[in-house]
């Protein structure tokens, strides 16, 4: 009836953005945009549109518009952090958030975006004090505690790692990522048979994952069932036939099985695939 009705075409967008159809609410966003370009609600939408279609360099372009003309509008402030920390750029995003956390407080996924910035530049002790404060806001986030872990697991610290990659399954129990964390932390841990029995629940959740069968197969090796490890490092390699490590220790695990002839055909290609990797004294061709 109107077609150019800004706030029908602005309306529709959102719509649109929280069905997933971006590309759809793009063009509308822009739409409305244009015929009023001096709402910065517009421009703000129209921004995360892009962001959301990964126009991000313009997105961030539109968000400095944003708080340039409102600089105590905490949500821009978070959205262009999450511009930035697309774009790699850590520092500036990490500034964005805290900007957005000095306007407003209690926002658990700003602290998510914040920990995830300094995370990336490898600042731990600071990415741990952000997870924490958004866990303790919103804690049943999974994704703040898998963060937490993921930090604490930087630091080398494993058992603060798994009880918060524990936290997350507790949550969620089909998240690939943190059975994968906790399952490392184990290991790290040296409790190999609870390493052993998350890896194999992660199995069915990552099926063509070569390095989910590589990790359980070297756990199944440091146990001495030597048997199975060799059948997942078998479907390591089936899965991706370049991991030279893969097919190293397979070698390794027929060895053990007292198979040299196999063993030895596994050493060759993996030393094909990586001039590093040679068999093992007494076992070359």
């Amino acid at each position: 009836m109107n077609p150019k009705n800004a706030d029908a075409l602005n309306n529709l967008g959102t719509v649109l953005l929280t069905e997933g159809k971006n590309e759809e609410a793009l063009a509308l966003f822009e739409k409305a945009h244009k015929l009023k370009p001096d709402s910065t609600d517009y421009l703000e939408n129209y921004a995360h549109a892009l962001s959301e279609t990964g126009h991000t360099e313009e997105a961030i372009r539109l968000y400095r518009k944003v708080v340039a003309k409102h600089p105590d509008h905490a949500n821009a402030w978070a959205q262009l952090g999450h511009a930035l920390y697309i774009s790699k750029q850590y520092d500036e995003a990490a500034a964005s958030f805290e900007k957005s956390l000095a306007i407003k407080a209690d926002q658990p996924d700003v602290l998510v975006g914040l920990g995830l910035a300094e995370y990336d530049q490898g600042k731990m002790n600071e990415a741990i004090a952000w997870f924490e404060k958004s866990v303790a806001l919103k804690p049943d986030d999974f994704h703040a505690a898998y963060n937490l872990g993921r930090a604490y697991y930087g630091q080398k610290d494993y058992a603060k790692a798994a009880a918060n990659f524990e936290k997350a399954l507790a949550l969620k129990a089909d998240f690939p990522d943190a059975l994968s964390g906790l399952a490392g932390s184990q290991l790290s841990l040296n409790k190999t048979d609870e390493a052993i029995a998350t890896y194999k629940k992660l199995v069915p959740l990552a099926p063509d994952d070569a390095n989910v069968r590589f990790n359980l197969g070297t756990a199944l090796f440091n146990k001495g069932d030597y048997q199975e490890a060799a059948a997942n490092y078998r479907e390591a390699v089936r899965l991706q036939p370049g991991m030279a490590h893969a097919h190293y220790n397979l070698g390794m695990s027929l060895l053990r099985l007292n198979d040299t002839k196999a063993a030895q055909a596994e050493f060759a290609e993996a030393q094909k695939l990586d001039g590093s990797l040679k068999a093992p004294a007494g076992n070359a061709k």
